[in-house]
């Protein structure tokens, strides 16, 4: 009698495959100067506050001491590794995370300054003329927004959208046509005729 002979399947890919997200549009150009002038901002008021940090407290009615000076220069090398941070981002990288990471840190510097500077001027911490840093701290978060809401991947056209559900749906259907196929195949090679049975049968009685 022979044997049966033994089908290997071999290990398919999955039927429900998540597909690979398609990389990001390189940033146009009004994206990059404004990101190389949010870094360069940072950097120069950063070296600006270290190298003089009256400048950073000038808006303070506080007096100008060893203490006064020691906090501006921790303001401006705060200011200059958030600055680095963003001007070392690779701009020309598939994916966006990092420049985005880069620019949400900056975002959330400023929006936390803007409204730590209108309690103080609230609540009238030594202030001369609150107004002009809550202005530039808002403008600058404001661009910020801007900037990286203009980088969002999600917002697509439909027509891409569509181009691509449509694309995943008929891979979906053609790994399940493999899979069947490949199933059904192995399934006849399992199961013998009942003929080639007797047949083996009578073949092993002589």
């Amino acid at each position: 009698m022979k044997d049966t002979p033994t089908v290997m399947i071999t290990e398919t890919q999955p039927l429900l495959v998540k597909p690979a997200p398609p990389p990001s549009p390189p940033l146009n150009s009004a994206q990059r100067i404004a990101i190389t002038l949010f870094a360069s901002v940072r950097v120069v008021r950063g070296l600006a506050f270290i190298a003089w940090p009256a400048i950073g407290l000038s808006s303070f009615d506080i007096p100008t001491t060893g203490a006064t000076f020691l906090l501006g220069a921790l303001l401006g090398s705060r200011d200059f590794l958030l600055g680095g941070l963003l001007w070392t981002a690779d701009l020309d990288a598939p994916s966006r995370r990092e420049v985005r990471r880069a620019l949400l840190v900056n975002l959330l510097s400023d929006a936390m300054d803007t409204c730590i500077l209108i309690f103080s001027a609230a609540c009238s911490w030594h202030w001369r003329n609150p107004f002009i840093e809550i202005g530039l701290a808002a403008v600058l978060a404001v661009a910020e927004h801007l900037t990286l809401w203009s980088m969002d991947e999600d917002t697509d056209d439909g027509a891409a959208a569509y181009v691509r559900l449509v694309q995943a749906g008929e891979d979906k259907q053609r790994r399940m046509d493999s899979w069947l196929t490949e199933l059904r195949a192995a399934e006849a090679q399992s199961y013998r005729p009942a003929s080639t049975v007797a047949e083996s049968h009578a073949g092993g009685a002589q």
